[in-house]
């Protein structure tokens, strides 16, 4: 058994003595609340009898024994019930989260370079003219992605009409 206590954890000797006072008592202390309920109102039961018949006093006094003799039983029932709990939300807690991200798609080749319209070599987007014939290439198509020469008002690629700058 742990030496840790929590401070939700019940003591037996609390629930002996609960118990002695008034059985069943000490099973409503530890949690046990059918059973508990059972031997008060049985135990309660017993005592307006005794009044009348003196034989149930005797089976008072069983109730009285036995909530006495369980409760340690009980109370442990009820703290083992409880470090379980407790063990169980720390191992949760320690369990690591992984998040897992897409990596950012790298650039394939193809949609790194394009082909100059004027020459047909193959020209870096971020490049302001084209390095084969020097023809100055600053504008892509929207619709297709392909270099558009300065000036031109429709992608040699697909026809599409450019949008002059002003």
């Amino acid at each position: 058994m742990s030496l840790e206590r929590s401070l939700d954890d019940k003591a037996s000797g609390l629930t002996l003595l609960f118990n002695f006072l008034l059985p069943g008592a000490g099973h409503l202390y530890a949690s046990s609340g059918h059973e508990g309920a059972a031997l008060l109102v049985a135990n309660l039961a017993c005592g307006v009898v005794s009044a009348f018949i003196y034989v149930t006093f005797v089976i008072n006094i069983g109730f009285w024994i036995y909530s006495m003799a369980t409760s340690r039983k009980v109370t442990e029932m009820y703290n083992a019930e409880r470090a379980s709990a407790r063990s169980n939300s720390i191992q949760q807690a320690r369990k690591p989260v992984i998040v897992y991200e897409r990596a950012p798609a790298a650039p394939s080749a193809s949609s790194a370079l394009l082909s100059c319209p004027d020459c047909g070599g193959k020209v870096s987007r971020r490049a302001p003219a084209c390095p084969h014939c020097g023809s100055p290439v600053k504008d892509s198509c929207v619709d297709c992605g392909g270099m558009v020469p300065s000036g031109a008002t429709t992608c040699p690629g697909c026809g599409c009409p450019i949008a002059a700058k002003g």
